[in-house]
């Protein structure tokens, strides 16, 4: 068994892929292994993959996969005490997997989240998870709140997963979500490392399409996982609100007007069916009078 196994899925054509790996080859840290599950048609990707020949460096190419396939394939795969996962336009600093790892063992951690770096037009600017206490959303609640729903500077450990049956839903988009609220229900113990080492580019031509129904599809997974969870409800109905909420107010981006009109009202539908006076969470009700009123007046 290694340390960390870093599982890279490439479902589209990442075209920075080469800075990705180099910087993952060039930790400060021996003890890891690295697993590409590659479904791009990119023949420069393909290529590079092919000619690296480096020990750590294990390829599965698979075909026509979703990004939530390929990251299950990854976990299958991985022999590591702990994963994370890097996105190929992604990098890392030199330091990343030895900070993460220690973190971790010092505190027998299930769970890490950190900052991390995202770059737009050359600048960098830190997005950051809130700091909070470490603990587990039992005794600190709060965590649910201030995680950020994505799997960049993440570290997990392996038991958890295959203990808990943990996966990611595959064929649909915001796969991430019922993922990270799965590992916060059954992790003893989350921690937040203040450092920041990991590099995002800024993709502000992020397409709002049809795929956005999904949302709705991952959150019924997560409100049926935590169905039992009396003492974190409020907790948890309000990521609900909150992501179908965020979601309608993007809505604005969206080119096809039936698209955004269709979401809309299927987003209250939702909300209206799966949560019990939503507009009165304790949560919701702590956001901005502003938005708020655009919500209740569905001026959106």
């Amino acid at each position: 068994m290694v340390k960390v196994s870093i599982i890279i899925p490439i479902v589209d054509n990442d075209k920075l892929i080469n800075k990705c790996l180099e910087t993952i080859l060039n930790q400060e840290f021996d003890d890891y292994e690295v697993i590409v599950v590659n479904s791009s048609s990119d023949d420069n990707v393909n290529k590079y993959l092919k000619e690296n020949k480096d020990s750590k460096l294990k390829i599965i190419n698979k075909k026509n996969i979703s990004i939530g396939m390929a990251k299950n394939i990854g976990i299958d795969e991985a022999n590591g005490e702990y994963i994370t996962i890097i996105y190929g336009n992604d990098y890392i600093d030199s330091m990343m997997l030895k900070k993460f790892y220690e973190y971790a063992k010092k505190y027998d951690l299930d769970f890490v989240t950190s900052p991390y770096n995202k770059i737009t037009k050359n600048k960098e600017r830190i997005y950051a998870d809130i700091k909070y206490k470490m603990g587990n959303i039992k005794t600190s609640p709060q965590i649910i709140h201030f995680i950020e729903y994505n799997l960049k500077a993440k570290l997990i450990r392996k038991k958890l997963l295959n203990d808990y049956n943990i996966t990611f839903i595959e064929n649909k988009k915001y796969e991430d979500i019922p993922f990270i609220c799965k590992i916060l229900l059954y992790s003893k113990l989350v921690g937040y490392l203040k450092d920041n080492t990991y590099y995002t580019y800024d993709n502000k031509k992020e397409i709002i399409d049809e795929n956005v129904f999904d949302l709705l599809d991952v959150l019924k997974v997560v409100k049926e996982d935590y169905q039992k969870e009396f003492s974190i409800r409020k907790e948890i109905d309000y990521i609900i609100i909150d992501k179908i909420i965020n979601m309608m107010i993007l809505q604005k981006k969206q080119k096809n007007k039936q698209i955004r009109k269709d979401f809309i009202k299927a987003g209250y539908e939702f909300l209206d069916k799966n949560i019990k006076n939503w507009q009165n969470n304790l949560y919701y009700k702590e956001i901005s009078f502003r938005k708020r009123m655009m919500i209740n007046h569905k001026m959106i």
